[in-house]
């Protein structure tokens, strides 16, 4: 990251002793014109809502007895299909 305004993520799950999961992105992104002096902020975002909503709607796509599929609007390639 060595633009101002350049920024990296990344996703990580972090687990409890109690075997309880929590999910986490992290965003990283660089403030300052000179990498030199430094200049990055970090933002946690905890996302385990979200990946429990994907992985409902992930289920209800794939074992749906109607058949299913995602495709691209701009070039129509197909993304996903069910196995129905």
């Amino acid at each position: 990251m060595r633009r101002p305004g350049e920024q990296a993520s990344a996703e990580f799950p972090l687990f409890h002793r109690d075997g309880h999961c929590r999910h986490f992105k992290a965003v990283a992104r660089n403030l300052l014109h000179d990498p030199a002096v430094g200049g990055i902020i970090l933002n946690l975002h905890d996302i385990t809502e979200l990946k429990a909503r994907e992985a409902s709607f992930r289920l209800l796509f794939e074992a749906n007895p109607v058949p299913m599929w995602v495709f691209d609007c701009d070039s129509l390639r197909f993304l996903a299909v069910n196995d129905a």
